[in-house]
């Protein structure tokens, strides 16, 4: 197991390859702009952005996926909300959202059935609400 985003499990074996390529992880600050007459504005931080990420995801009947139900429970995550535990290397990146996912179908059988995919899949970091 190389990972994992809630129950999506990446991994590879002789039985199966689930897993990602392209990781591009982004961190920013936020800063507030305060204008000045006759000076340069002032900048002053005001806390970190919450972290993206991107990676694409190749699904392939050869490999050992259906590549419909790996998109299908990708969208599950995306239009519920959910946020899920970014796990890579036993390394604990936080909670993140799904933001987006295009998908590319690369090949269909004779009859339309999907049997390879291209997934682009955009995080975003969830911070939940401090507690009271």
């Amino acid at each position: 197991m190389l990972g994992t985003f809630g129950e999506v499990v990446f991994e590879t074996s002789s039985q199966l390859i689930r897993t990602f390529d392209g990781f591009k992880r982004t961190q920013a600050a936020r800063w507030a702009t305060h204008d000045r007459i006759g000076l340069k504005p002032l900048i002053e931080y005001t806390g970190p952005q919450a972290v993206s990420v991107n990676f694409d995801m190749n699904f392939s009947v050869e490999m050992g996926v259906h590549p419909l139900g790996e998109i299908q429970t990708l969208q599950g995550h995306l239009d519920a909300g959910d946020h899920c535990e970014l796990i890579l290397d036993g390394r604990y990146f936080g909670d993140f959202v799904i933001e987006s996912l295009n998908e590319e179908w690369t090949r269909l059988d004779n009859r339309g059935g999907l049997l390879a995919a291209r997934v682009s899949v955009s995080l975003k970091e969830y911070a939940p609400w401090p507690q009271a």
